[in-house]
């Protein structure tokens, strides 16, 4: 299982999710896409989701913070008690034994990051709460 993990502020466009998948340079298919639970409803990230035609995962607060990340963004530490935002969310979509297959990337307007993790573990057998 292949998911796309992201880390986004609310000024986040449509474009701005599209040009951070492009940033992966990804072009295996997706399974998922990961967001933390807060920002699941953002009205462009779910036009986004629609259009890339995937199932959206909510991951809460306490599972973002448990996972390791290569990246560590003071920043994100801060507010999010993560390295990164993107590849936390992949991780815990992803799996148990998920592993980073695109690290973060970021849009080119700073609004989105992106990371890709993948498993061998069925959609319906993830932990994301």
């Amino acid at each position: 299982m292949n998911v796309l993990g992201l880390g986004f502020r609310k000024n986040a466009t449509l474009k701005s999710f599209e040009n951070a998948l492009n940033a992966t340079n990804f072009i295996i298919p997706l399974d998922a896409v990961a967001v933390p639970i807060d920002k699941s409803d953002h009205p462009n990230f779910v036009i986004f989701a629609e259009e890339i035609g995937v199932t959206i995962l909510k991951i809460s607060q306490s599972v973002i913070s448990s996972q390791q990340t290569p990246t560590q963004s003071q920043i994100v530490q801060y507010f999010r008690q993560s390295g990164s935002v993107a590849e936390a969310t992949a991780l815990a979509g992803a799996g148990k034994n998920s592993r980073l297959i695109v690290e973060r990337v970021i849009s080119n307007d700073g609004c989105v990051a992106a990371a890709i993790a993948c498993s061998h573990i069925p959609i319906s057998k993830k932990i994301t709460e």
